[in-house]
């Protein structure tokens, strides 16, 4: 026809004159993911887990075991089937997700009126179970900031009010002074970060807690699985 000259032509400037071998390379690859998807699904029906399957995750990553725990426990997702983005920050909306799913995402009569929240937000809500409950609240001006980042000092505080709200034993105790960037911790943190110290959710590096910086996702998923496991999952506590 009219464009098979101009089609032939493409494929010659683009490297693409042989069709074959662009139909054979998606060929193998849907086989491949083909298969990939049937062993899954088989061993879910076995009852198995099948292994973490991010392709921007290795396991020996520190953060491997962490994030396989999040995603089985349904605490996490990833950013697609095939992409977790450890290294990305975690923010507001995320984050309060991210402690809903821990609560188990019960219901709520509360309907918050943010106005940067639109109604049909996936994170509604959690939004709304939130601030009902006095986990997190918004800035101010009837605003929540949902795509703000998390501080470790703020990811700390919504963990520890979560804990609180649920009704559960805390220890507080830890002086923070040995820790060289002590004086970083906000005084509305302080007795909440205490708190992750002495129950072993945070350690620090180098000395340091560094309280003010932003919050991947890894480590998220390591400080959100460890809260868990002290004081939600019953399996791990028999």
């Amino acid at each position: 026809t009219e464009s098979a000259a101009s089609r032939r032509m493409d494929r010659v400037l683009w490297g693409r004159e042989d069709q074959d071998l662009s139909i054979n390379s998606l060929r193998d690859f849907l086989v491949h993911r083909t298969a990939w998807l049937d062993k899954q699904v088989a061993m879910w029906t076995a009852g198995e887990i099948p292994d973490l399957y991010f392709q921007d995750i290795k396991d020996n990553d520190w953060f491997y075991e962490s994030v396989e725990y999040a995603v089985e426990h349904g605490l996490f997702t990833g950013s697609s089937a095939t992409q977790f983005e450890p290294y990305s920050p975690i923010n507001r909306s995320m984050a309060v997700a991210v402690l809903y799913r821990m609560a188990g995402s019960p219901e709520t009569n509360h309907r918050s009126d943010y106005k940067d929240i639109d109604h049909n937000a996936w994170y509604k809500a959690a939004v709304d179970w939130a601030t009902e409950n006095q986990i997190a609240d918004g800035i101010g001006k009837s605003l929540f900031a949902p795509n703000s980042l998390v501080s470790r000092e703020q990811l700390i505080t919504l963990l520890y009010r979560l804990v609180l709200n649920m009704g559960m034993q805390v220890e507080n105790k830890h002086a923070l002074s040995a820790f060289s960037d002590s004086e970083e911790i906000s005084p509305w943190a302080y007795e909440a970060m205490a708190w992750a110290v002495d129950s072993g959710i945070i350690k620090g590096a180098n000395g340091r807690l560094n309280p003010q910086g932003d919050t991947t996702r890894a480590q998220a998923a390591a400080i959100v699985s460890r809260v868990y496991q002290l004081y939600f999952d019953m399996g791990e506590r028999s």
